[in-house]
């Protein structure tokens, strides 16, 4: 089951990317950008759910403040130059 979920997760975040690079608008790459890393979170859950090993929750963690502060500093940018 965990890896059918991963099958499907893995074609939504190659196709959030793919609207990502083509979208125009600064807001929606944001927000597309922050849908994209709210995916890679998820697949590295289902894939410390299949392991077993809790280690990849910490990453996951990790991984989503990381996120988090790149969408923040990225809008910030835009805001600044004027495109959002």
């Amino acid at each position: 089951m965990v890896e059918v979920l991963a099958v499907i997760v893995f074609f939504m975040l190659i196709s959030v990317f793919i609207l990502m690079v083509r979208s125009g608008a600064g807001f929606i790459r944001i927000l597309f950008l922050s849908l994209f890393s709210v995916l890679i979170v998820v697949e590295i859950i289902l894939y410390a759910i299949h392991t077993g090993q809790s280690m990849y929750l910490d990453i996951a963690l990790v991984f989503s403040l990381l996120s988090f502060m790149d969408v923040q500093f990225y809008a910030v940018y835009l805001r600044r130059k004027g495109a959002l």
